[in-house]
């Protein structure tokens, strides 16, 4: 659902884009994924931050046990309801502003890289009879590039939904957290899980743009 959505906010971003505006150059077609890809990543956020904040809680309720050492939430609909009841739906968007932070930049070298890295392996290293290996390896290589350079926004953000849902505002802003972190445990504990994030990263990414593009295309004909 979340990788439908995506694309179909970039997709339908990019043909409003060229209802209005010329994309004949490089430079303009860059400046429209780029800028498409950002507004992807703000749309997207209003999806996944909900999502992720139920997961983190999920994650790391073992930390917030009741008096009785049981745990606060049964399941991922009993944690959304027992935010909502008792913080309004503000409650579970608790993060959004280090999410968008993460997906908009994010989205911006993603759909900003993929076509250029695709053109560039199919010209140098697999030839338009395996175009299908080089929109494997762009993927993988765009979704690598984006995560290295958002990947500390991510954990601050987790750090963010991993904290108490009434902690006061000034504890969970990213500056504080972030500060926090680097104080504790130095600049590198920003990267903290880093190579397993990149390990899974390319070959998602990898299957992400292949599988659109094959369905598109199948759609169209």
């Amino acid at each position: 659902v979340i990788n439908a959505s995506i694309f179909l906010t970039y997709g339908g971003s990019t043909r409003m884009w060229n209802a209005y505006f010329d994309t004949n150059s490089e430079k303009k077609s860059l400046w429209r994924d780029g800028g498409c890809g950002g507004f992807t990543g703000v749309v997207s956020s209003l999806i996944i931050c909900p999502t992720e904040h139920v997961k983190t809680k999920m994650q790391t309720q073992k930390k917030v046990a009741d008096a009785n050492n049981k745990v606060v939430y049964q399941d991922s609909f009993h944690a959304a309801r027992n935010i909502v009841s008792n913080y309004g739906i503000t409650g579970l968007y608790r993060g959004l502003a280090a999410t968008t932070a993460r997906q908009s930049p994010g989205f911006v070298v993603y759909f900003g890289t993929y076509d250029r890295l695709k053109e560039y392996g199919i010209k140098h290293y697999f030839g338009t009879q395996h175009s299908l290996l080089a929109s494997m390896t762009a993927g993988g290589m765009a979704g690598s590039l984006s995560w290295a350079i958002v990947y500390p926004v991510d954990l601050i953000k987790s750090r963010i939904q991993a904290l108490p849902i009434d902690c006061a505002k000034s504890e969970r802003s990213m500056v504080n957290v972030a500060r926090g972190v680097i104080e504790s445990r130095g600049v590198g504990a920003l990267y903290r899980g880093f190579g397993i994030t990149m390990l899974r990263a390319f070959p998602v990414n990898g299957v992400i743009f292949p599988t659109y593009e094959l369905v598109l295309s199948t759609l169209k004909e």
